[in-house]
């Protein structure tokens, strides 16, 4: 099969594809209508397969219809790169804010920020580390153009992309399964690998993040249902420093932490962090951008929302059946 046909050389068939009619399609391309079938019939050639049927109505074949899907990704894509080449060639300028919790600013801000300084040097950024209510609040009132969101409240005034889910986890190091679970260790490990029940965690001391909504809302409502009475012991306003209290205290750990623990871990290969699934707790947050419906977006804001839908995703971290003398964590999808 042909590999030399440049996107350019898919609009004519475009055209037919979208008319399914030669002569209207000629009619729009400005040719004739013998010079467009003999370039369908080159095309045809050039594949070695029939892309459309001529009778008894003039429609796409199965080989058609997937040309005609790859050939307006191409087009799109071509389109994309002619846009960027010239923002980068004539220096586009503008501003931007943008909105993201403390916590996963680490792991997406730099990506995000490499990718724009390349294709649109002159804008500038204004980032804000806060909340989802505090964001989606700032959208609706026209203080903020983007935000990285978890399970924000619906709004017909809000576009809500959601990007993906994530889980929340149990965490303890080693030590401590040690301690409370003498008699099972090491073997509750894989059987807790599995899934925990955390009523064979009452008499484990924990923290706990209470300003972490959704680890606030989503824990104490599955506690609560589940009748579960844990002893939360020390409080704290950081996720991160939760996961550094792991050698003292259990704690709850949101998937996009991982890398955090898989960093802790690689330091503290004595007493590495286990990290557990929950039945009940899985998928229950979802990562969502959020922006006005009725906000004109620039060029450079759609390629912005785009490098975070795919930074964010690229993040993910899901739990892995396999086993370490590191301790058990989550891998990279």
């Amino acid at each position: 099969m042909a590999s030399d046909i440049l996107p350019k050389d898919f609009e004519y068939f475009i055209l037919v594809a979208e008319e399914l009619n030669i002569t209207k399609a000629a009619q729009r391309a400005f040719v004739s209508q013998q010079a467009l079938s003999k370039y369908i019939k080159s095309l045809e050639k050039r594949y070695g397969t029939e892309l459309f049927y001529r009778k008894p109505v003039f429609r796409l074949t199965p080989a058609g219809e997937i040309l005609f899907e790859r050939a307006k990704q191409l087009q799109q894509l071509t389109d994309t790169l002619s846009q960027e080449l010239d923002c980068i060639k004539n220096g586009i300028d503008g501003q931007m804010n943008f909105g993201i919790s403390y916590g996963r600013s680490f792991a997406v801000i730099p990506k995000v920020v490499r990718a724009m300084r390349t294709i649109y040097p002159s804008v500038k950024i204004s980032i804000d580390l806060i909340n989802t209510a505090q964001a989606r609040q700032r959208i609706l009132d026209g203080d903020m153009d983007i935000a990285l969101g978890i399970s924000p409240e619906p709004s017909s005034d809000l576009e809500m992309l959601e990007i993906t889910t994530e889980s929340i986890y149990l965490g303890i190091s080693d030590r401590l399964l040690q301690i409370y679970f003498p008699n099972e260790y090491p073997d509750c490990i894989y059987a807790f690998r599995n899934g925990v029940n955390l009523h064979d965690f009452e008499h484990i001391p924990f923290c706990f993040n209470p300003t972490s909504i959704h680890i606030d809302n989503y824990v104490k409502s599955f506690l609560e249902k589940e009748k579960v009475n844990l002893s939360f012991m020390v409080t704290t306003d950081s996720n991160e420093l939760n996961i550094n209290l792991c050698d003292i205290v259990a704690t709850f750990v949101l998937q996009f932490l991982i890398p955090n623990i898989k960093n802790y871990n690689e330091h503290s290969q004595d007493n590495p962090i286990n990290i557990f699934p929950i039945p009940g707790l899985e998928n229950c947050n979802t990562v969502t951008i959020m922006f006005r419906k009725d906000r004109k977006r620039t060029q450079y804001m759609d390629y912005f929302i785009e490098v975070l839908r795919k930074t964010v995703s690229e993040n993910l971290y899901l739990f892995s059946s396999e086993t370490s003398k590191h301790g058990s964590f989550l891998m990279p999808w």
